[in-house]
């Protein structure tokens, strides 16, 4: 399984990298704490892991084994006034790939759940993907 944070966030942000829906660029996806400029009237998406928990898994007194909980985020944003079923279809799309998947034998992911929300000049969608990974 995985032992760090950073491979687990990786692993979890490659996966959508890997798996664009059409129509969008590297430059359409803001990682986490990286600068985008915001496309002008284009969609665009925005990434966010959050790390929930953390407990001891150690099996027979093993040294600092640890499983960790933690929630991806992937918002979808669409300009106001635009088509807001192709957004949702592209949030589902990009849902089905995580929902009950285990990433590269280290990342377990398991419920995918769609939020609607409208943020200033955007309609966003949100995809809230649990997830879960072991190490030190």
């Amino acid at each position: 399984m995985t032992t760090s944070t950073r491979l687990a966030h990786q692993t979890l942000i490659q996966k959508l990298l890997d798996n664009l829906p059409a129509g969008y660029t590297s430059k359409q996806i803001a990682l986490p704490n990286r600068g985008l400029d915001k496309p002008d009237g284009v969609k665009w998406i925005r990434v966010k892991v959050r790390n929930n928990d953390s407990i001891n898994a150690a099996a027979g007194g093993v040294n600092g084994w640890r499983r960790y909980d933690g929630v991806f985020f992937i918002d979808i944003f669409y300009p106001k006034g635009n088509d807001d079923l192709a957004q949702i279809a592209e949030a589902e799309s990009i849902a089905l790939l995580y929902e009950n998947l285990t990433i590269d034998n280290e990342v377990k992911c398991q419920n995918a759940l769609i939020i609607t929300d409208d943020e200033e000049y955007w309609y966003k969608v949100q995809i809230q993907i649990d997830f879960t990974y072991e190490g030190r």
